[in-house]
């Protein structure tokens, strides 16, 4: 069996700003992540970010802006020895898109 920690981007992994993390100058990491997800690793688990980026359907930022802050943080994690195994957003918005 294989222990997966799902983990929701904003408020969780980064600073939640009220506001949109779509640009790397926005999106701070919080102090601790790195040493708590190194103590989860060394327990066996892995790491799935989820994110809701409903701002890319309401045409505010890029699906660019997205991977380059997810390559960012994944930059980061990695020099702290934490790999993430997938990352998985919505671009969607309930009143512009097909999600729900």
């Amino acid at each position: 069996m294989t222990k997966t920690i799902f983990l929701d981007r904003d408020g969780v992994i980064n600073r939640e700003r009220n506001d949109w993390s779509f640009r790397i100058e926005d999106f701070e990491i919080l102090d601790g992540v790195f040493d708590t997800l190194s103590e989860l690793k060394k327990r066996g688990f892995r790491f799935i970010i989820v994110s809701n980026q409903s701002g890319i359907d309401m045409e505010l930022f890029s699906i660019a802006h997205v991977e380059t802050v997810h390559n960012y943080l994944i930059q980061k994690a990695a020099e702290k020895g934490i790999l993430f195994d997938e990352i998985y957003y919505c671009r969607h918005h309930p009143t512009v898109g097909k999600c729900i």
